[in-house]
């Protein structure tokens, strides 16, 4: 058995910042916007059925604020629509954050790639949902809202015709989250 090579001088120092660094980052396995650690909670939240809404009306399907002292992973959504004949484009989904329906508020904003979806994410009756490749994190307190803008009114408003949104993935205690 060789004997432990004691460094000294700069050796030290680097060998000292190089366990530094590796401490640091066990701590951070597994990510938490992979993999839900122990202590989360898990997310759904469903919304609907909400009737489509009036030609160039928007209609909030679900809304969702982040528990105080909770920070939100949403892993995936289901934005799905039910009755009849439905074309791309004819409504548009959109998810946003902090921003009231039909006010113009600078602090609220939409979430990037999840602006004027043109077609539904998931089917409910299937129960499908759309995954998404990392999770979308979110702040206590912040509140989530799926909307759907009647855009070309080839779907008619009111029944037989219905929306229906979910949040899916899990809560994690705020403290100790980096």
């Amino acid at each position: 058995m060789t004997p432990a090579r004691a460094l000294t001088g700069v050796q030290a120092i680097d060998a000292a910042e190089k366990r530094r660094q590796q401490l640091r980052r066990e701590s951070d396995w597994p990510y938490l916007h992979i993999f839900p650690p122990p202590n989360s909670i898990p997310l759904h939240q469903f919304g609907g059925p909400v009737a489509v809404p009036a030609k160039s009306a928007t209609a909030v399907v679900l809304s969702y604020q982040v528990p105080e002292g909770f920070r939100a992973y949403v892993t995936g959504i289901l934005q799905a629509y039910s009755g009849g004949t439905l074309l791309p484009g004819d409504l548009l989904w959109t998810v946003t954050q902090n921003k009231p329906t039909g006010i113009t508020d600078v602090q609220g904003a939409p979430i990037q790639g999840l602006t004027s979806v043109p077609v539904p994410l998931g089917e409910w009756s299937f129960g499908l949902w759309w995954p998404f490749p990392r999770a979308y994190e979110f702040e206590p307190d912040t509140v989530l809202r799926s909307t759907v803008l009647n855009s070309t009114g080839n779907v008619g408003p009111g029944a037989p015709n219905y929306l229906v949104s979910a949040f899916l993935g899990y809560l994690v205690p705020d403290q100790g989250v980096r």
